[in-house]
């Protein structure tokens, strides 16, 4: 049921999915990396123990391929942490992965293929004490992926099934059997791991995600996603901050729309919205990437321009916005008629606190209102005109 529900998941998000598949992957890489030294250690036991069998070159080849096999495991695992782009090669590395499972999952099967037959009891029963030690260990590795559980288990402990069934007698059969027994019960863990790793990463996303609309819901405007007020009074006082450091010149653009309540009024609020969000979009059209804009109320917006060269260059984006404002709208199949009043002020020659620069710009804007709108103006309070 619970790989069920995240099959759903991955379905409902295939990004969040592949994010939760390259989680993983990064986690079984690491594992990879980090059991170099057991696999060597348990390998040179392996050595050892199988030093009285009559074939020495079989029992050296077959550690010097375990040996070889775990360091070519450690490069590739080294290779994907040096690599910056694992997401966009994800399918690449997720082969590598398993590749580098089942070669060495044919090195310690091949123990039941090659050692066991020369081997005497004492033998047999240390290398299935390590065979067991090796895949138990491995579970955290192999439920990276699904897949990668079959892929290193079946190769290990299938050799030593089939020795034990069928070429040897006595209490064989009943080995045999524990070991199928054994070999359900690591395949059935290791799915379980998989699923609880992956759904604790799913949700661990999710969260991340959510917190990240959280944050966004609280700073930016649901509508327009424009800068919302609190954003903006933030990015204010941080733009007045940094002019005073730099001793540079800001302006802030105060921009309050005319015959807006008569679109809400004879259209609905809908069609209001869709008028915000136009507005929104043709008041961006002529800002830098560097310019702060926001909606801070029903039909208000701000722009907070940084590092001003000349006052003309202001002029010159409120002129543009107050033209392209007043060009008619289609909206809903009706045609809609709005302009813009803009307040304008400076930092430092109006003021040097937020709320006095925004006094300034939100009087001058009134200026507008009642001296024949669609214009600009800038505001009539004047501070010491000087760099502080």
């Amino acid at each position: 049921m619970e790989l069920d529900n995240l099959i759903d998941r991955n379905k409902i998000a295939p990004a969040v999915a592949r994010q939760v598949s390259m989680s993983l992957l990064e986690r079984g890489y690491h594992e990879l990396y980090i059991n170099v030294v057991p696999i060597i250690i348990l390998a040179s036991i392996v050595l050892w123990g199988f030093d009285s069998v009559p074939d020495k070159a079989i029992l050296w080849t077959w550690y010097l391929s375990v040996i070889v096999l775990t360091l070519i495991r450690s490069i590739i695992a080294i290779a994907f942490n040096l690599n910056q782009k694992h997401e966009q090669q994800l399918s690449k590395w997720q082969g590598l992965f398993l590749l580098s499972l089942f070669l060495g999952a044919v090195s310690w099967g091949s123990i039941g293929v090659f050692l066991w037959p020369m081997a005497d009891s004492l033998q047999k029963t240390l290398s299935l004490i390590i065979v067991a030690g090796v895949t138990a260990g491995a579970i955290i590795t192999i439920s990276t992926m699904r897949i990668a559980t079959f892929i290193f288990l079946i190769p290990i402990i299938l050799p030593f099934i089939i020795q034990t069934l069928f070429h040897y007698r006595d209490n064989h059969d009943l080995l045999g059997v524990a070991l199928i027994l054994y070999l359900g019960y690591l395949i059935i863990l290791s799915l379980r791991v998989n699923a609880s790793r992956t759904s604790t990463i799913y949700l661990q996303f999710e969260n991340d995600k959510l917190l990240t609309d959280l944050e966004k819901l609280a700073t930016h405007d649901a509508l327009t996603h424009a800068d919302n007020s609190l954003l903006f009074h933030i990015n204010l006082v941080n733009a007045i901050k940094r002019a005073k450091r730099k001793r540079k010149l800001i302006a802030l653009l105060y921009i309050d729309l005319d015959n807006f309540k008569l679109v809400n009024d004879n259209y609905g609020h809908d069609a209001g919205d869709l008028v915000l969000v136009e507005v929104t979009n043709r008041i961006k059209s002529f800002l830098r990437e560097s310019d702060l804009f926001a909606r801070i109320g029903g039909d208000e917006f701000t722009v907070i321009v940084e590092q001003v060269e000349d006052r003309s260059d202001v002029i010159l984006i409120a002129q543009r916005i107050c033209k392209s404002l007043a060009e008619p709208m289609s909206i809903e199949g009706h045609t809609v008629y709005i302009s813009a009043c803009i307040g304008i002020s400076f930092y430092p020659d109006d003021g040097h606190e937020a709320k006095i620069l925004i006094k300034a710009a939100d009087d001058a804007m009134y200026y507008v209102k009642t001296h024949g709108r669609n214009n600009y103006h800038f505001t009539s309070y004047k501070a010491p005109n000087n760099l502080r």
